[in-house]
């Protein structure tokens, strides 16, 4: 399942780069974050072609949904995206998946800790209110 929603995500963001083309870049890259972003996957896309588009699926993977767009939008032949997509994808899934399996016999002793963080943040916090809230009442008692 992670597999295949993987692929067809990467497949869409490439059709709507390819469908968009050039306008639409233009249009998401207004914002200064996204046209660095951008920029980067431009690049990547330009220097590694395909093999760019493999490592955006794991090594790089932030950067992936902007490459598959950069992709699309300057032309680069679908099937040498999917093959490098879905050579990528294989690495990502088996990333996660071997670390969920890894760890997974350590989900309670990871919720403990949990719990215990919770608890000291929620206990800090109430403490803060606590001080800004005497602190505020002490200055208005002064300034009467």
């Amino acid at each position: 399942a992670a597999y295949g929603g993987a692929v067809i995500g990467d497949q869409a963001g490439y059709l709507i780069g390819r469908y968009g083309g050039t306008p639409l870049v233009e249009k998401v890259a207004r914002s200064p974050a996204r046209a660095a972003a951008l920029t980067r996957a431009r690049a990547m896309v330009d220097r590694y072609g395909g093999l760019g588009v493999f490592f955006s699926t794991w090594l790089t993977a932030p950067l992936g949904p902007w490459v598959n767009l950069i992709a699309g939008a300057t032309g680069l032949p679908w099937q040498r995206f999917t093959i490098w997509d879905v050579l990528g994808e294989i690495i990502w899934v088996s990333l996660y998946v071997s670390l969920g399996f890894v760890f997974s016999s350590q989900i309670s002793a990871v919720a403990d800790i949990m719990s215990d963080v919770i608890g000291l943040v929620v206990a800090v916090a109430l403490a803060l209110v606590m001080t800004i809230w005497i602190r505020g009442t002490l200055r208005h008692r002064k300034n009467r």
